[in-house]
C-alpha cells in the first residue's frame, strides 16, 4: 500500500478569495514556481528522472535491524547527496528527495508511486506542534494530565522546537564506554553507543534528517548523536507513555560508501488518490477534468477579451448580477489589471458602480464582507439563499459560499462546492487553492497540496492573484525549519 500522509491537527489560516474579490484588489506580482509539470504530483516517472541533478551519485549505505517500539525489521537507508531512499520492506522504499522537494513512495510490485509535497509534511509539523500547544492550554483549563501533550513529547514525535513551548529538561549521562543515555523525568528517553563508522558533517546532517523522519528522538539528542561524529552502534529511544510501546532498539548491521542510484523506474505509475480514502472521493471525478485543463483541452476556457465581451453584453441586456459575477471570475482568473479596461469597456469598478442598485450585487457585496460568528452565519444564508438560475456562471457564487463555509468550520461540506467549481471552470487557480485550503482545514495537506500543485501547473495559472502566495508559503517553511530541508 502506497504512502499516504493523513495527520490531524489546526491549518494555517486562509487568504479567502471572497477577501480578494471585496477590495477589488491590486494584481500581486506573480512569483516564480517550478514546474509542476515536470516534479508535481501528476509528473510522470520518467520527467521526475528527468528533472534530478543526477540520477546517480555517491552515496553512503547503512542498514539497521530494528525491535520494539511498534516495528521490527530491518531499515535500510541510502543517503546520497541530495536525495535519501529508505527501505524497511522488499518491495517499498520511500524516496525523500531533497532537491525536488519531494517525498515518492515506490511500491516495486505494483510498479506504482506515490509523489507528494515535501512542504506538506513540514506544513503538518509545525502547526500540530501549534495544535499541540492549543490542546495542552486546555487540558490544563480542565485539570486534566495531558502526558503526551508535554513539549518533550511533542517535539520528539515533529521535530519542531517553537519557542513558545521552550526547552525541556534532558539529562545527559555519558559512561566509560562511550554510550550516552538521555534522561527526562528521572526516565531513560534515549541511549546510544557510537559504532567505528565515522560521519562526515554532509553525511551526519543527512543523518539527522533520516532520524526526523523516522524516530522519536527529541531534536537535541539528535543533535548530540550527529555531534559524535560516528553512525550510533545501538540507537535506543522511547515513545510517547500513552502508547504503551516498549522502548525502540535500533543495532547497526553494516555500513559502507557505495553508488546510489535514484530507485524509482521510467515506466513506474504515478498514483494520486490511495484507493479507499474517503476524504479524497470528491477529487477522484475531478482529475480527469484537472488534467485537460492543465493540457489546455478541457472545455471552458475564456481569455480576458471574451469574458469583456460576455460582461458588455449583460450590461446591454440591463443582467446587472450576471456582468458583476462575470467581472468578478475574470479578476479572479486574470488579476486587477486584466480585468480593467479603456472605455467603451467597462473594467470591474465600472461594472459595479452601475450594478451597485441591483438587489442580488447589493447582497453579494455584503456577504463577502469579512465576517464571524452570526454574521458569518447570515453571510451563508444570504449566498444560499441568492436567484442564480438566470446565470452562466452560478459557481462563482458557491465558491464564495464554500469559502463561508470553511470560515464556520464545516470543509466537508465545501469541498463538494468546490469541486462544482473546479468541474465548470478548471482553469481558475483560485478555485483549487480555495478546495486545498478546504483540505487543510480538514486535517488533510496532502490532499491540499495536491490541488495546490495541480492548479500552479493551469496553462496560465501565475496570472492569479492568488498564486504568489503559495511559493511565498513554501519559502517561508523553508526558512523557519530549514532542517527538514
Amino acid at each position: 500500500m502506497l504512502y499516504h500522509f493523513r495527520p490531524q491537527g489546526t491549518m494555517w489560516g486562509r487568504m479567502r478569495v471572497a477577501a480578494i474579490v471585496v477590495g477589488f484588489l491590486c494584481a500581486l506580482g506573480a512569483a516564480e514556481a517550478a514546474d509542476l509539470s515536470q516534479v508535481g504530483p501528476d509528473a510522470t516517472a520518467h520527467a521526475l528522472i528527468a528533472a534530478r541533478p543526477a540520477v546517480k551519485e555517491p552515496g553512503f549505505e547503512f542498514v539497521y535491524a530494528m525491535a520494539g517500539g511498534g516495528a521490527s525489521g530491518t531499515m535500510t537507508v541510502d543517503m546520497a547527496q541530495d536525495f535519501t531512499v529508505v527501505t524497511r520492506s522488499p518491495t517499498v522504499a520511500t524516496i525523500y528527495d531533497y532537491a525536488l522537494r519531494r517525498i515518492l513512495t515506490i511500491d516495486d510490485e505494483s510498479h506504482d508511486f506515490q509523489n507528494i509535497s515535501l512542504y506538506a509534511m513540514v506544513d503538518f509539523f509545525a502547526h500540530e506542534t501549534a495544535n499541540r500547544r492549543y490542546l495542552r492550554g486546555v487540558m490544563a483549563q480542565l485539570h486534566t494530565p495531558a502526558d503526551t501533550n508535554e513539549p518533550f513529547w511533542v517535539q520528539s514525535e515533529l521535530h519542531v522546537m517553537d519557542p513558545e513551548d521552550g526547552v525541556p529538561k534532558i539529562v545527559r549521562r555519558a559512561a566509560k564506554d562511550g554510550s550516552v543515555r538521555f534522561l527526562y523525568a528521572g526516565k531513560e528517553v534515549a541511549s546510544y553507543s557510537p559504532s567505528k563508522q565515522a560521519l562526515t558533517p554532509e553525511q551526519g546532517a543527512a543523518f539527522a534528517r533520516v532520524l526526523r523522519m523516522n524516530s522519536n528522538l527529541h531534536p537535541t539528542i539528535i543533535a548530540a548523536i550527529v555531534a559524535s561524529g560516528h553512525l550510533p552502534q545501538r540507537l535506543t529511544f522511547a515513545l510517547a507513555p500513552i502508547l504503551k510501546k516498549p522502548l525502540a532498539v535500533w543495532t547497526l548491521q553494516s555500513a559502507a560508501a557505495v553508488q546510489d542510484a535514484y530507485p524509482l523506474q521510467s515506466g513506474a505509475h504515478p498514483v494520486l488518490l490511495p484507493p479507499g480514502d474517503a476524504a479524497a472521493a470528491p477529487l477522484a471525478p475531478l482529475l480527469p477534468v484537472m488534467r485537460a485543463a492543465i493540457a489546455g483541452t478541457a472545455p471552458g476556457m475564456k481569455t480576458a477579451a471574451q469574458y469583456h465581451a460576455l460582461i458588455e453584453a449583460a450590461l446591454a441586456k440591463q443582467k446587472l448580477f450576471q456582468a458583476a459575477l462575470l467581472a468578478l471570475e475574470l479578476n479572479l482568473q486574470y488579476g486587477a489589471a486584466a480585468a480593467n479596461c479603456a472605455s467603451p469597456c467597462h473594467g470591474l469598478k465600472d461594472v459595479f458602480t452601475i450594478a451597485n442598485g441591483d438587489v442580488r450585487v447589493q447582497a453579494l457585496l455584503k456577504a463577502l464582507q469579512p465576517a464571524n460568528g452570526a454574521a458569518l452565519d447570515a453571510s451563508i444564508q444570504a449566498l444560499t439563499d441568492l436567484k442564480r438560475d438566470d446565470l452562466s456562471n452560478a459557481y462563482v457564487v458557491d465558491d464564495f459560499l464554500a469559502n463561508d463555509l470553511v470560515e464556520a468550520g464545516h470543509p466537508d461540506q465545501a469541498i463538494p462546492l468546490f469541486a462544482g467549481a473546479i468541474k465548470a471552470n478548471p482553469y481558475l487557480f483560485g478555485f483549487y487553492k480555495d478546495m486545498g485550503d478546504a483540505y487543510r482545514l480538514g486535517y488533510d495537506p496532502v490532499l491540499a497540496w495536491l490541488c495546490y500543485d495541480m492548479g500552479r501547473s493551469l496553462p496560465g495559472a501565475a496570472t492569479s492573484p492568488l498564486f504568489a502566495d503559495m511559493p511565498a508559503y513554501e519559502a517561508d517553511l523553508v526558512k523557519k525549519y530549514p532542517q527538514f530541508f
